[in-house]
């Protein structure tokens, strides 16, 4: 069993690089992974060599789309575990917003 065996990850950046690396070590651990990225090719590749994983397209300055990323690993895993952030952007626009998730309504640990 993996160490991130039945979580949920969302990693931003995940379309190339390090990013990518990230998302493929998780999935090697056992998480479903978000594979995020502004470029929704390049997500869509690395989800698509991935056993248990989804791509979103995300701007992660934009509060919109980081919902929706949110909202695309609830929907399709049921909650989320971890947060990987690989791409540069003020903390606030990331954590300085509700989601509306709380650990209530995220998967159990």
């Amino acid at each position: 069993m993996g160490r991130l065996e039945g979580k949920v990850a969302i990693v931003t950046g995940a379309g190339s690089g390090i990013g990518e690396s990230t998302a493929r070590l998780m999935a090697r651990e056992g998480a479903s992974v978000v594979v995020a990225d502004i470029n929704r090719s390049a997500a869509e590749r690395v989800a698509g060599e991935l056993p248990s994983a989804v791509a979103a397209e995300v701007d992660v300055s934009d509060e919109p789309s980081v919902v929706r990323m949110v909202e695309t690993a609830v929907a399709s895993f049921g909650g989320l575990d971890v947060l990987h952030n690989m791409t540069w952007t003020s903390p606030s626009l990331i954590l300085g917003f509700s989601t509306g998730l709380s650990r209530s309504t995220s998967r159990a640990s």
